[in-house]
């Protein structure tokens, strides 16, 4: 199998993921640009859902780690008579909040009334759009996630331009292959990749609905339960959200580190059911069969759909009873 262009080239730029992520992305706004010079405003309008049809293009640019003195230099920025947009990149590192502050105060020190201001913090899809590394911050403001970013240059881009619409694929499989988008989980049959997929998808809808979680857990020192999971908390308790390896196919939410889960009734218009814990006595789990709500004919999107939805209800119950 022919190896992705841009996960080839990555190779010649060691420990520079942000940048080398940075830099295809601004080069794909640019190619966009010359195609149609509002495509930089289009990108930030669908990603934000703020208005910039009046926004003059004159004098637009779209620079990688332009110097804006002593505040830095921005991973991205998108200039122009009428809007200063930049965006803060971060694929794994998450610590941002100096810099956030700084390209913020930048902003509103630079831009008049008449010019439209917007701060963007790009990252993986495990961290909680709800915690920003820093409150209250002075410009309007949007975490977005990779799969965002990919999604409006795809809907952007021209069937018709060939060369921008490989390299958009090409970027796809770059993203895919540094685990920045969530990949469709095919039918496991305890393939490594699939695992990871099916790991990965866990931990998306943990975030989403319980936050980050506290930790991961993995084991497969023990013969009996080989299991890969994470702890999250619903309300004071903590919980163990994962697979046993020789049932992947089964999710668990079961008490973590001695918590015991109550005895649940299930709501009649789910699927999930209630068992016997697998770690505490007298306590039970809640478990979902993928196999039953058809997970496996699912795309990526629905797939992570039915996990927070399992996640979220399970909440739900657990918090009631």
């Amino acid at each position: 199998m022919e190896e992705r262009f841009f996960v080839a080239l990555s190779r010649w730029a060691k420990r520079q993921d942000e940048n080398f992520a940075s830099q295809i992305l601004v080069n794909i706004i640019q190619r966009l640009s010359k195609k149609d010079p509002d495509a930089p405003l289009i990108f930030l309008k669908y990603l934000t859902g703020f208005d910039y049809t009046d926004i003059s293009t004159e004098n637009l640019i779209v620079n990688f780690q332009k110097s804006i003195g002593e505040k830095g230099r921005p991973d991205i920025c998108i200039f122009s008579q009428g809007i200063k947009a930049i965006i803060e990149v971060k694929l794994w590192s998450i610590k941002s909040g100096d810099q956030l502050i700084k390209y913020a105060n930048f902003l509103n020190e630079k831009s008049n009334e008449k010019i439209k201001k917007l701060l963007l913090y790009l990252t993986n899809p495990f961290v909680p759009k709800e915690s920003a590394p820093v409150p209250n911050i002075p410009v309007p403001f949007k975490h977005i996630y990779w799969k965002e970013a990919y999604n409006v240059i795809k809907d952007i881009c021209s069937k018709d331009d060939i060369v921008t619409s490989w390299l958009v694929n090409e970027f796809y499989g770059f993203l895919l292959e540094r685990r920045l988008i969530l990949e469709k989980v095919n039918d496991l049959g305890n393939t490594g990749k699939e695992i990871i997929n099916l790991h990965d998808m866990i931990k998306y809808a943990i975030v989403e609905k319980l936050g980050t979680p506290s930790r991961q857990t993995a084991s497969i020192s023990d013969q009996e339960k080989p299991f890969i999971g994470w702890y999250g908390k619903v309300k004071s308790k903590r919980v163990w959200i994962g697979f046993l390896l020789i049932k992947p196919h089964v999710l668990i939410i079961d008490g973590a580190a001695g918590e015991t889960i109550p005895k649940i009734n299930p709501p009649l218009n789910v699927k999930w059911k209630l068992a016997e814990s697998m770690w505490s006595p007298l306590s039970y789990n809640i478990n979902l069969d993928l196999n039953e709500v058809n997970f496996f004919d699912k795309d990526g999107d629905e797939q992570a759909t039915i996990i927070s939805k399992f996640i979220e209800e399970v909440k739900e119950e657990i918090e009631k009873a």
